[in-house]
């Protein structure tokens, strides 16, 4: 999301994270939230609200279950449970035309080729800054903040931990 809403320009985004099913108050056209959990209604969704766009990160597996969080750095964050009902929605939406797939690995390596496809099929897209900048220009909410451990610079140095 932080990708997004820097790379990007939007009338407003969540200060962190947004179920879908919420709209922002007060209403804007263009409007960017992160909601790892939504899976379940990401189909409905779609089908109910013309407008909305979403951008699936998918990523190795092995690489989510090993992640931190800098809340509870001691812990996993995400378990295989999540993963498998989480794959079960992701297969019911993945051929909407609105539903867009990146591969976290590809968008790591190339970020810059991954903003170039979103803005060519996303039709509201308005390109502010690249995504390889990103640590250059960023400037999360405190809780985006605490939640990515810091900012740092878009690396493949994740992949395959």
């Amino acid at each position: 999301m932080e990708l997004m809403v820097h790379g990007f320009v939007f009338d407003g985004y969540a200060d962190h994270e947004l179920e879908l099913a919420y709209a922002p108050d007060p209403p804007v056209e263009r409007f960017c939230s992160k909601s790892p959990g939504c899976t379940r209604v990401t189909l409905p969704l779609l089908k109910r609200r013309p407008g909305l766009w979403i951008v699936c990160v998918l990523r190795d597996p092995r690489d989510i279950v090993v992640s931190r969080h800098s809340k509870r750095p001691e812990a996993y964050w995400a378990h295989l449970g999540f993963l498998r009902n989480s794959i079960r929605y992701f297969r019911a939406a993945r051929l909407h035309e609105r539903f867009l797939v990146v591969r976290y690995e590809e968008l790591v390596s190339q970020p810059d080729a991954v903003q170039s496809r979103l803005q060519k099929t996303i039709p509201f897209l308005e390109k502010r800054q690249d995504f390889s900048a990103f640590a250059e220009f960023a400037a999360p909410t405190r809780r985006a903040v605490q939640a990515l451990g810091g900012v740092r610079a878009i690396s493949a140095d994740r992949i395959g931990r």
